[in-house]
């Protein structure tokens, strides 16, 4: 079922950054995007996205990038997410499970569960944790140069700061300084994979805790204030990079609006609560014997546990994802 409404909001604020460049200043042919001829997709961002692999560190990310050996011989597990299924990257892509390399498009998954922009901003309390600036560092150092890749093919996809939110919106004193100290770096980073030959980014802006059922739990943490201040300086920054990079093609999703979209329309989906997840919701037979556990079937709920949606929400996000995609194209 499409998502007319929410794709109608997402359309005309993508359509404001991607026309955001004067024509006269355009100095270089902007990139001619095409999601039909894309053979290469980049992803970064946190577990939202982070897929598993035997090279990774386990229930955090599919690939260490430690050796050549262990990017290209590392296959994609198939449903190791936090959405308990496949998740929005491997829907869009069709790339569920084996090695990268052998999909169409391929599917290089840099994120990383529990990931923040910047671990020296802010502390996510987990000292391994690989931040998005090492995810970009991994892309610039271990796969960019030993991967034959075409930047007229090729997309970058960065979905991060949940984490950032989640992290900073409890704390007394916080500020939006932080959240423009985090942003610079972001596209400091970004800038760098331009440098790198990436020529067509699509960024996506967060959804608000506050309709989680961690949020649902903690209604006097500013979630959905601080969410929205992140998403605002997140469209200054974008529509900042598409001035001073008019050569790139670049796309915004909003992430926000399509999730609110379908919490309010949540009976049309075929979910039955919105509110609550099964707590016994990685048990090896919950699929078959979700009755024995006090369950609904999985695909019954919106969320997998407190933080995290369900697959059949990651797979609603990739056809909104896609058919944005297909209408940005320029084939």
């Amino acid at each position: 079922m499409k998502t007319a409404f929410a794709s109608t909001l997402a359309l005309g604020l993508l359509t404001s950054l991607v026309t955001a460049a004067p024509a006269h200043h355009n100095n270089k042919k902007q990139h001619s995007f095409c999601w039909h001829r894309t053979d290469t997709v980049f992803v970064f961002g946190d577990s939202y996205s982070s897929l598993m692999g035997n090279g990774g560190t386990i229930d955090h990310t599919w690939n260490n990038f430690s050796s050549n050996a262990q990017i290209y011989d590392n296959p994609i597990i198939e449903n190791k997410t936090k959405s308990g299924g496949l998740d929005w990257n491997q829907y869009l892509t069709g790339c569920h499970e084996g090695l990268p390399q052998k999909c169409d498009p391929q599917l290089w998954n840099f994120a990383y569960s529990g990931a923040v922009i910047d671990n020296d901003a802010i502390d996510n309390h987990e000292p391994d944790s690989v931040s998005f600036v090492e995810q970009i560092d991994r892309w610039i150092n271990k796969l960019n140069p030993t991967l034959k890749w075409d930047p007229a093919s090729s997309l970058g996809i960065f979905f991060i700061g949940l984490n950032d939110v989640y992290y900073t919106a409890p704390m007394k004193n916080l500020t939006a300084d932080l959240y423009d100290e985090i942003q610079d770096t972001y596209f400091d980073k970004m800038h760098e994979m331009y440098k790198h030959n990436l020529r067509s980014f699509m960024f996506f802006n967060v959804p608000s805790w506050t309709r989680t059922p961690y949020g649902l739990e903690n209604p006097d943490i500013p979630n959905d204030k601080w969410a929205s201040i992140y998403n605002h300086k997140l469209v200054e920054r974008v529509t900042k990079f598409q001035k001073s990079h008019h050569d790139a093609h670049v796309l915004y999703f909003d992430t926000r609006t399509h999730m609110d979209y379908y919490l309010d329309h949540y009976d049309r989906y075929g979910f039955e609560t919105i509110t609550t997840y099964c707590p016994n919701n990685t048990a090896a037979d919950i699929h078959t014997n979700y009755a024995d556990y006090g369950c609904l079937p999985m695909e019954k709920y919106f969320w997998f546990d407190a933080y995290h949606p369900t697959s059949p929400v990651h797979k609603l996000l990739a056809t909104d994802i896609k058919e944005t995609l297909q209408r940005e194209s320029r084939c």
